[in-house]
Order: structure tokens, then C-alpha cells, then sequence
């Protein structure tokens, strides 16, 4: 059977919520896996903390044994494996099967989407577990967020939810490529490896857990509760269809929270309610919008977004290429000391001068400079930028050329700096 028919029959699991067996910090088991040549290795995996908890798992922090003797921290993802199909062996294999269509596509993970390494599954008390191995990210948006707590009306506020929100356009871009749905956009599933309040140092952002994921078309799987974020749940998964449109809807709803507003849209009372909600609130969101008296450029923004998601039935699959284009319309103005260079001209404030040259981005998806010099991989951050592309020292570089990195395909790449005499 090919992973996307196990992805087409998805598992059902038990209608009742289920308690998620919690095992204790120093617990470990074994994993097997193989070598190049086929050679069985055997690896003591332990628990050190736990990073989150879901409707139907954990997600803990682990130590791995490598062959040399070394150690090494890993995220890992267990659940009790409770399954009525007996042709799949349960909801969490099925995630992992989902990671791993994805990864044999782009023949590695993408930048955007978590990455998931490989599935286990072991007996504890007679209790049947599966298990994900992932790459580490110790923090979430809801860690960012306590950043700037009392600061969200700040132009870097919005400045970096703006850059998170492309990073989370071309990760769902990419599921929907495979006609695959999310549908658990929520900040608990948005991670990252470093915190700072510098927009540009919100590196390595992540969509993450395919626990909910699914063809478009196929129903929500059962349960007496809505699994997934209610308050962001577009019209169409409230009325159990998971439709490719339905994930763009719900991106918009959960940046809308970012920045608060309208947060009587997350006060939500059942599935019901929710529906009443979205149903009045799209169809007059634009006098809505302009009501709430928010910062005009977020509020045309949106108007702009839900313009283009209004045009979308339920049988669409949205072009994220154009709401990406809709969010970098409106980012330079969140920066008034920024001066944009772009692939056709180069635009000046006052007399300031610059020696900068054009970034393009390849068909092998390789940072290339005009002077030949190419940074293979996603592995692309500013600082690496300025040691091998030496006019970039002069420049103060910002977050957005990490998420322009991320988005584009299309062979250009706009590029912003500081404006040195309106910093001062």
C-alpha cells in the first residue's frame, strides 16, 4: 500500500477524547534503524523534558546515542497508537507518512515545514506507542509573542508576524501542491529555534504537526470534539470538509489574532457559534474591518486578503503566490527607514548611495549572486550573506530577505535596507 492511499483511508480514532499516557522524564527506549548497507543499529533513546502536548501525544525532548559515542538532543513525538483500522498501524504512523511524501518530493525537507526524521513505535506497560524522531525547536509564536508583550502595536511587531506569515504561506503552498490540507494553523504548531524581539532574529520558523492533515475533499475524522483551533476554523471545516481554501482562511483568522483584531472573533462558543461568527463576518468583513479602528495599513491589508480568498470555492486551490504578493504590498510601509532596491531600478532617499546588487533565486532553489558566487541549501541567513558577499557589510539587512528566500520561486527577489540618515 503507497502512502497516499494510507493518507486517503485515514485512521479513525476512538470518539471519546483520549488521555494521553505521560512518561517520565529519564524513561528510554530503543531504536532500530539501518545503515547504508543495511546493517541493523540499535540506538537508547531517553527523555529529558517535555517540549508540548497535543489532543493525542507529547512531544518531548530526548537524548540519542550516535555510534561514536556522542549525544545528541532530538525532538520526539509519542503517542499511544489506539487504531480501528488494522491495515494502518495508527494515527501518528500516518503523520509520519505525510512528512515523508513531502520530503521524497523536494528529495529533502522543506525550509518551511517541520522535518520529520522517522518512526518507531515500542510496548511500555502493555501499552502500545509510536513515535516520530524530529528536528529540535524549543520555542513557539506563543514565546515569541510574550516578547512583546505591551508592544504589539509596534511597527516590529507587526514587521516580523508579517515575516512569519510568508514563511507560513509557502509552507502551506507546499501542501497544497499534494492536494494536502493542515488545518491546525495555531501558534502551539508555528515553531522556532531562537527568540529575540530583532525581527531578523526570528530564524528557522516552522509549520509543524501533520496530526490533523489530510487530502482535500476527505471529511474531519470523527470525534463529539472539533480537533483543531476553533476560533480560526474557516465555514468549510466547521462543516466537516477539509477544503484546500479552508487553510488560507485560517492563516488570515490566525494573523488577524496576531495582531488583535477583531478578538471577538476568537470568543467562541461551540461549533455552532463559530459558524454564526465567520458566516456574519464574512459576509460584511469589509465594514467590519474598517469598525475596528485598527492601524489602516493592517486594516487594508486584510481588506486586500479577503478580497482575493472571497473569489475562492470550496473546490479551489488558493495561489499563494498571490496573497504573498498582497503581504509584501504592505510590508515596506511598516518600516518608514527602509529604502526598497528592486530587480528593475534602484531607489534612492536623499543621497544615499548604494553599491548593492540584484539577488536571484534559481530553478534549484540556490541564492545566486550577479558576480557568480551561489550559496547552495536553505541554510541562509543574514550573517552568512555579509562574510561571503563583502558590499553587504555595509548594509544593515532585515528579516524579509530570509522569508523572500523562503517564498520565491519566480527568479527575483526584493531586497530592503536601513536608511542610514533616517535611522539617525
Amino acid at each position: 500500500m503507497n502512502s497516499l492511499s494510507i493518507i486517503t483511508n485515514a485512521i479513525e480514532v476512538d470518539e471519546s477524547f483520549p488521555s494521553v499516557p505521560l512518561l517520565p522524564s529519564g524513561f528510554s527506549f530503543q531504536h532500530i534503524s539501518k545503515s547504508s548497507k543495511d546493517a541493523q543499529i540499535i540506538s537508547e533513546i531517553k527523555i529529558k523534558s517535555i517540549l508540548g502536548k497535543g489532543c493525542f501525544s507529547y512531544i518531548y525532548e530526548c537524548e540519542v546515542g550516535n555510534s561514536d559515542g556522542s549525544k545528541k538532543n532530538i525532538a520526539v513525538k509519542i503517542a499511544e497508537e489506539r487504531c480501528s483500522n488494522l491495515q494502518n498501524e495508527g494515527r501518528i504512523y500516518n503523520e509520519y507518512l505525510i512528512g515523508r511524501k513531502l520530503r521524497n518530493f523536494f528529495d529533502s525537507s522543506h525550509i518551511s515545514l517541520m522535518n520529520l526524521v522517522t518512526y518507531g513505535n515500542f510496548c511500555n506497560n502493555n501499552i502500545n506507542f509510536g513515535y516520530i524522531v524530529m528536528d529540535i525547536y524549543k520555542y513557539n509564536m506563543n514565546d515569541v509573542k510574550k516578547l512583546f508583550t505591551n508592544n504589539f502595536q509596534s511597527d516590529e511587531y507587526k514587521f516580523a508576524m508579517i515575516n512569519v506569515c510568508l514563511t507560513l504561506c509557502s509552507a502551506l503552498k507546499y501542501l497544497s501542491i499534494h492536494n494536502l490540507v493542515h488545518s491546525d494553523i495555531k501558534s502551539d504548531n508555528i515553531l522556532c529555534k531562537k527568540l529575540s524581539t530583532d525581527p531578523s532574529l526570528i530564524q528557522n520558523v516552522v509549520l509543524a504537526d501533520y496530526g490533523l492533515t489530510n487530502l482535500s475533499g476527505s471529511p474531519c475524522r470523527t470525534s463529539r470534539y472539533f480537533l483543531g483551533p476553533l476560533s480560526y476554523a474557516h465555514i468549510d471545516l466547521l462543516d466537516n470538509i477539509k477544503s484546500l481554501r479552508s487553510d488560507s482562511y485560517m492563516l488570515v483568522f490566525y494573523i488577524m489574532d496576531l495582531f488583535e483584531i477583531l478578538p471577538e472573533l476568537k470568543q467562541i462558543d461551540g461549533i455552532e457559534n463559530a459558524r454564526q461568527k465567520k458566516t456574519t463576518f464574512l459576509n460584511n468583513k469589509k465594514n467590519i474591518l474598517i469598525k475596528s479602528k485598527k492601524d489602516t495599513r493592517l486594516i487594508n491589508m486584510f481588506i486586500d486578503v479577503f478580497g482575493y480568498l472571497s473569489k475562492l470555492n470550496i473546490k479551489d486551490c488558493p495561489n499563494y503566490d498571490n496573497i504573498t504578493d498582497i503581504f509584501l504590498k504592505y510590508l515596506p510601509s511598516l518600516k518608514s527607514t527602509l529604502t526598497k532596491y528592486d530587480c528593475l531600478e534602484v531607489k534612492k532617499s536623499g543621497n544615499v548611495e548604494t553599491k548593492f546588487q540584484i539577488l536571484e533565486i534559481s530553478k534549484e532553489k540556490s541564492l545566486i549572486f550577479k558576480n557568480n558566487i551561489t550559496i547552495f541549501g536553505s541554510d541562509i541567513d543574514i550573517i552568512k550573506l555579509k562574510n561571503i558577499y563583502k558590499d553587504l557589510s555595509k548594509f544593515d539587512m532585515i528579516a524579509c530577505i530570509k522569508a523572500f528566500i523562503q517564498y520565491s520561486n519566480r527568479g527575483f527577489v526584493s531586497v530592503y535596507k536601513y536608511n542610514d540618515e533616517a535611522k539617525n
